[in-house]
């Protein structure tokens, strides 16, 4: 975990699995991941389904 200053904190994962290959994409991993913290989450909520989420 990265924390920048008053701004973004950046997660960094590595996976490693036998017979893995060259991933060409990160998708080629099969993980994605987004996350986002928020002090108020009912309202989080409502604006991200709002916004078609």
């Amino acid at each position: 975990m990265i924390e920048i200053g008053n701004g973004p904190d950046i997660e960094l994962f590595e996976f490693h699995v036998d017979g893995q290959k060259e991933a060409v994409r990160s998708i080629d991993l099969g993980l994605q991941h987004f996350a986002i913290y928020t002090n108020d989450i009912k309202t989080s909520l409502e604006k991200f389904s709002s916004a078609g989420g």
